[in-house]
């Protein structure tokens, strides 16, 4: 069993090596609900809503495979169980022409080694 920043991963192989990755808000005073949201839509988003990642809803992630990752992306807040954004189009109307900016944050992940579930060891 290892425990990863108070979150325990269960049904690994002992031998598997982790790849963690941390996460950076382009707003570092969110609240904890819209940071958790944030990071439900981020891992919507490829090539994390293809992988087998754990995360501790707050700044970082381990997955069993290593990403091909862009540095940066883009989430757009909404609520859950909401309506996402419509993409920007040239006659937005004023009101959701106005409200995108706000709910718009820069995500920034890096990867920041790997640590095997049996040696319990980081790199």
């Amino acid at each position: 069993m290892l425990w990863i920043n108070f979150f325990e991963l269960k049904g690994i192989k002992p031998d598997i090596d982790l790849y963690r990755y941390s996460l950076a808000f382009s707003n570092d005073k969110l609240s904890k609900p819209r940071k958790k949201r944030l990071i439900e839509l981020f891992l919507s988003m490829p090539p994390f809503s293809a992988a087998n990642i754990a995360t501790d809803w707050n700044k970082k992630l381990v997955s069993l495979a290593k990403l091909e990752l862009d540095k940066e992306c883009n989430a757009v807040w909404y609520l859950k169980g909401g309506d996402p954004f419509p993409p920007p189009i040239h006659n937005d109307e004023a009101g959701l022409a106005n409200a995108r900016p706000g709910n718009t944050y820069q995500i920034t992940v890096e990867g920041v080694g790997t640590v095997c579930a049996s040696r319990s060891q980081t790199s």
